[in-house]
């Protein structure tokens, strides 16, 4: 079975990763996926996104990362996906207003579905958590997390570029290389990059991917 792609980075992730949208989109239309999520650092790519994805007949999802800097002078990333529009984009617009305080607004954000990243650890700022290919190092404390707080999980890609084929591509613009899979990953290659998972874990986290996509 095919699962939903909920977070998904193009070309509007600027001097971070390669994918115009008509690729990204072919690419998801390749892995017959059902439906999928735009979440660059910002939202100039949604209508780009809402047209190509239709094109190849997958259901365009929009959402955003966002960083939340720390005086250590790490920059954690977290991220959300739009259940009412409106109340994203106003979400989206509070969090980038000079000396914003992201935390607060996530507590009251409204139509708006919310994941820890590696950024958030408070559980009243979440709604999910999420597993992706990126750290060993950040499964392990995505599933401590889920365990303590039982927040539900889910699984996407690490995506810096669609397909395996666009690695060169890649390659011309990245800053660093990674050992970790930097494509969008089907499903059988997210479950063996999960492995930290039990099939039971896994199973319930692609039926919360599934749920999340409905809404």
């Amino acid at each position: 079975m095919t699962i939903p792609q909920l977070r998904v980075r193009t070309e509007f992730s600027f001097r971070e990763g390669f994918g115009p949208v008509p690729t990204v989109a072919a690419a998801l239309k390749d892995l017959a996926c059902p439906a999928a999520a735009m979440v660059d650092g910002g939202t100039w790519g949604h209508a780009e996104w809402a047209k190509q994805l239709e094109k190849v007949g997958v259901k365009p999802l929009f959402g955003r990362e966002f960083v939340l800097k720390q005086e250590d002078g790490r920059k954690p990333v977290a991220w959300a996906l739009a259940e009412d529009m409106r109340g994203f984009y106003n979400f989206s617009t509070a969090i980038q207003k000079e000396g914003a305080y992201i935390e607060q607004e996530l507590y009251a954000a409204r139509g708006v579905i919310r994941f820890a990243g590696a950024a958030l650890r408070d559980p009243e700022t979440f709604d999910y958590i999420d597993i992706n290919p990126a750290s060993p190092l950040q499964q392990s404390a995505a599933l401590r997390m889920h365990e303590a707080t039982g927040k539900p999980l889910v699984v996407t890609s690490d995506n810096l570029y669609p397909k395996l084929s666009d690695y060169s591509a890649f390659m011309a613009i990245a800053r660093t290389e990674r050992a970790t899979p930097q494509h969008i990953l089907n499903r059988a290659e997210m479950h063996a990059a999960m492995s930290i998972l039990s099939d039971a874990q896994f199973g319930a986290a692609y039926s919360n991917c599934l749920e999340i996509a409905e809404r």
